[in-house]
């Protein structure tokens, strides 16, 4: 705890010769390429069963699944670079950057799944609804 407390330290987030990770905030962030490995995967299979089913739930799906796979690369690189112990791009600032921009960037498709899908699918419905009275 009192590792993950310290990175938020400001001597230590915008030093630009930060000291080596040690094995355990390597592994945490090797993890963290993994998880988002193992769910860009999952996401873009469960977005193949949805996409007879609904177009626009695959779609959506497909956005969340595209995000995990562009920030898995970001993560890996800043991995990489922090491996190396490379001066400024190894900054924990850096970090916490990618962090935030996945955040946000995982904010839109999540929220056009959760709440803007399911009233594109009613209004779609009582189109259809409306369409098929007329029919008759």
């Amino acid at each position: 705890m009192q590792y993950i407390l310290q990175f938020f330290n400001a001597q230590i987030l915008f030093n630009p010769r930060p000291v080596p990770v040690g094995a355990v905030g390597l592994k945490i962030l090797m993890l963290i390429v993994i998880g988002f490995f193992l769910v860009s995967i999952l996401l873009k299979i469960q977005a193949k069963k949805f996409d007879k089913a609904s177009r626009l739930k695959a779609k959506a799906i497909r956005r969340i699944a595209s995000n995990f796979t562009v920030f898995r690369f970001l993560f890996a690189l800043y991995l990489w670079f922090v491996y190396e112990g490379l001066p400024i791009l190894s900054m924990r600032l850096w970090f916490l950057v990618l962090v935030l921009f996945f955040i946000s960037a995982l904010f839109f498709p999540v929220r056009y799944y959760f709440v803007k899908l399911p009233i594109l699918q009613k209004e779609r419905a009582e189109k259809k609804e409306i369409k098929n009275f007329k029919i008759q």
